[in-house]
């Protein structure tokens, strides 16, 4: 059993206290199944029977976006960047620790990850980890 790191702040943050109840399970079950490289291998028909909800995958997307990825690849996986900002701190792709050493060899793998210069950058956009939707909303303003 993996044991994480979990954000007691979520329940002020905006974006998470603005999910109904079924969304916030949802979200809470995805982060605590995903690996330590914060991918979640789809299973909604166990998302439903854990959580006792009714999702369908196209709304979860939706309301989860730009916090879950599905992997191009692997249709059958998304990914959380977020996750990897708060589990091992926001440097996280300079990192010397062997836990982080190995998350970066499955994300290079999973193509997430792209290495110039002997740098590793993430291939996808997201957002920052401490920015909520209201923040950027600000920032454009």
């Amino acid at each position: 059993m993996a044991k994480r790191f979990t954000d007691s702040n979520k329940w002020q943050d905006d974006w998470f206290s603005d999910l109904d109840t079924s969304n916030k399970l949802a979200w809470l079950y995805i982060l605590d199944n995903c690996d330590q490289a914060g991918i979640w291998k789809k299973n909604i028909k166990l998302l439903n029977f854990s959580t006792g909800c009714s999702f369908v995958e196209d709304d979860l997307l939706k309301t989860l976006q730009d916090r879950i990825y599905p992997l191009v690849e692997d249709k059958n996986k998304w990914f959380i960047p977020k996750f990897l900002v708060f589990q091992y701190g926001p440097d996280y792709l300079n990192s010397n620790n062997k836990v982080v050493i190995l998350v970066i060899k499955k994300l290079i793998e999973l193509k997430l990850v792209k290495q110039f210069n002997n740098k590793y950058t993430l291939s996808i956009p997201y957002p920052s980890s401490i920015d909520s939707l209201k923040d950027k909303e600000q920032v454009k303003e």
